[in-house]
């Protein structure tokens, strides 16, 4: 069994980590991994490798976009959209659902600074001119749009992919877990992975990376 996260970053993708390396089963968790985990996941569509060619050894991932650089332009890959391969590639796989208000879900990626590193060919060289923004500004230059206008395309993402998910999920509640980070109880992450026989050693939810 493998776990995938696959809501959107700034909802609390690395509380969901910390969970998860606290459990009685030792799970092997990748967080990001500085881009290179999306990237890899990128890559091994171009070259028809499975997704996860090259972090088979992992139980757990978070956390899966990245920018890169493709033609001298800064492209970007959320790989968590990709669920419906994933699901079939990786039978018996379970699915987490991250989400939050989305006006609080916008602000905070308004707010969020990065060191935004992007990854260079087919080597995973991060190039070294780190270059510390606003999450946002390198999301508009990606997508050659406006502030107002990244707003507007983020709130048409979040309601599609929610859509996206719950559909594709909807006979299949022992698969997917919807937690909300804001509305929540900590109890009802527990227990659902409990019933997967994961017992998480955590009595509340971690707040990491708050931004």
């Amino acid at each position: 069994m493998k776990i995938f996260q696959i809501g959107f970053n700034k909802c609390g993708t690395n509380s969901i980590k910390k969970i998860l390396q606290n459990t009685d089963k030792n799970l092997n968790v990748i967080h990001w991994d500085r881009g290179l985990l999306a990237k890899k996941i990128y890559d091994n569509i171009q070259n028809r490798e499975s997704l996860l060619f090259g972090y088979e050894n992992y139980d757990v991932f978070c956390d899966m976009e990245c920018f890169f650089l493709k033609d001298n332009k800064i492209k970007y890959f959320p790989a968590f959209i990709l669920f419906e391969e994933i699901d079939k590639q990786y039978p018996n796989s379970k699915f987490i659902l991250n989400t939050r208000n989305k006006e609080n879900w916008i602000k905070s990626r308004i707010q969020h600074i990065v060191t935004v590193s992007p990854i260079q060919g087919n080597d995973y060289k991060i190039l070294e001119q780190h270059q510390l923004c606003f999450y946002w500004e390198k999301m508009a230059e990606v997508n050659g749009v406006s502030k107002e206008q990244l707003i507007k395309m983020w709130e048409v993402e979040w309601h599609q992919h929610h859509y996206n998910v719950k559909e594709y999920f909807k006979n299949r509640p022992d698969d997917l877990l919807i937690f909300d980070i804001e509305k929540d109880e900590f109890s009802k992450f527990k227990y659902f992975f409990e019933n997967c026989d994961v017992k998480i050693n955590l009595n509340n939810m971690p707040k990491e990376n708050k931004t």
